[in-house]
């Protein structure tokens, strides 16, 4: 089976093929983007992060049936963790639509393919995040 799918979609396609998630990770990453896309809309819903399931936050989500991941714009891949990524063994095409350093910085999936092995990155110049949902 082959998982492929879009921003929080492409987040779990790769949470599918065995990457997990940092609370510490997270945490640092929306003080670095306060106010910006998710953690912005989150913090402004009243959310702590502090107050966040680690032990859910790092759980698995791995399906053996999963043989090949497309993630497009995948969400968060910043709070993956660099143990989890390496061991998604199976091959795994990452895409992001736009250059870097245009793109949302919680889809820049451009440093996945370096601790992926078996991963391959390609981004589409001359186009942005919401190109992927129709008009």
């Amino acid at each position: 089976m082959t998982s492929a799918s879009f921003l929080l979609g492409g987040h779990s396609a790769l949470a599918l093929a065995g990457a997990r998630l940092s609370k510490n990770a997270y945490i640092k990453y929306c003080d670095a983007h306060i106010g910006m896309l998710d953690c912005g809309w989150m913090t402004r819903g009243g959310v702590d992060f502090n107050d966040i399931d680690s032990m859910r936050c790092k759980a698995s989500f791995k399906d053996s049936r999963i043989i090949a991941s497309i993630a497009i714009d995948p969400a968060l891949p910043q709070v993956m963790t660099q143990e989890s990524l390496s061991t998604i063994a199976h091959p795994t095409l990452l895409l992001n639509l736009g250059d870097y350093p245009y793109m949302p910085a919680g889809t820049d999936a451009t440093g996945l393919a370096e601790t992926i092995p078996n991963a391959r990155y390609a981004a589409f110049s001359c186009s942005w995040h919401m190109s992927g949902i129709g008009e």
